[in-house]
């Protein structure tokens, strides 16, 4: 029960972490409705709702249990919040959609990760989670072809010195990170060697039996 959870904590937080879930038992949403009614700090909510990506699921959840308790203006102010996060959802899928095909006529091997990915597996919703960009993980040996793809159709390397003659052997940054800012998307490429903090080197993304 979300009564469970240390006392000592905030009613804002507590009612967060109550909403940080797809279903809702009883008794969780009971609490919720208690919580709801009681004095808060709607900014101090909003903005942790926000920091920890779960206003999605904060207005899902108080919509559904206390839209009658909840001030008008606070719940709209949140869905509309949440609205514009669905537009930007779908977008960005729209996006990685497009960016995976145009990798695949190229014949790069990729593997999309978090973002929407995520979003399906945690929630099988793309719109319960936020993400402000798309994450691609590929082979290191193919990333000055993917430099020209993703550069023809409107995106520039945040770092040019990224991708230096003779990359291969150069220093590799953290991720190769790419911006469109007419569309305000953000792309960031990874290979085995960019993800050298993993525990366990990444196994590369296998080719397409052609």
């Amino acid at each position: 029960m979300v009564s469970s959870v240390n006392q000592k904590i905030r009613p804002e937080e507590r009612l967060l972490l109550g909403c940080a879930r797809t279903q809702l038992p009883p008794a969780f949403a009971k609490e919720i409705r208690e919580l709801a009614a009681g004095p808060l700090e709607w900014d101090y909510l909003f903005a942790k709702a926000a920091h920890n990506s779960l206003r999605p699921l904060l207005a899902r959840h108080l919509s559904a249990c206390a839209a009658e308790i909840v001030p008008p203006q606070q719940l709209k102010r949140l869905v509309d919040a949440v609205r514009a996060n669905t537009a930007r959802s779908l977008i960005l899928t729209a996006e990685l959609i497009h960016v995976m095909g145009r990798f695949r006529e190229a014949g790069i091997s990729a593997v999309p990760y978090k973002g929407p990915v995520t979003a399906v597996q945690a929630y099988e919703d793309i719109t319960l989670r936020e993400f402000e960009d798309l994450d691609i993980v590929l082979r290191q040996h193919d990333m000055p072809r993917a430099n020209e793809v993703v550069t023809s159709f409107g995106y520039a390397p945040k770092f040019p010195w990224a991708l230096p003659p003779g990359t291969g052997s150069a220093l590799v940054p953290g991720e190769y990170q790419y911006r469109d800012h007419s569309r305000r998307m953000v792309l960031e490429l990874h290979t085995e060697r960019t993800l050298r903090h993993f525990p366990a080197p990444p196994r590369s993304p296998r080719r397409s039996a052609s």
